[in-house]
């Protein structure tokens, strides 16, 4: 699946990320990945874990952390997810049993 996220500012922003998994929903190492223009990989966060419902797991791109265990966040590429100026596709990728609830959020920024 994809999801489209706008940044309204003229400066990149760093997202909060929020995977809620509800009851009866199990989740297999969530990704968020951002491609280029050209299709080339620029930021991928995976949460390497099995979630099972009610699992929540927040990433906190602006803060640097990660919970409920940081050492489960695989960054690859540019690390630590970045939303630049304009409208983007993120792509979401794992083994989802059925839909769970994704949460990006962040301020737009002007500089």
């Amino acid at each position: 699946d994809t999801v489209q996220v706008t940044n309204y500012g003229n400066a990149p922003v760093s997202p909060y990320i929020r995977w809620d998994i509800p009851a009866g929903v199990t989740v297999t190492n969530p990704t968020i990945t951002w491609d280029n223009p050209e299709g080339q990989t620029v930021y991928s966060l995976q949460y390497v874990d099995d979630l099972t419902e009610y699992d929540v797991v927040i990433i906190n791109c602006a803060k640097y952390s990660v919970s409920p265990t940081y050492d489960n966040l695989t960054a690859s590429h540019g690390a630590w997810l970045e939303i630049p100026p304009g409208t983007h596709t993120l792509t979401i990728s794992g083994t989802f049993s059925n839909d769970a609830l994704l949460t990006i959020d962040f301020w737009d920024v002007w500089v």
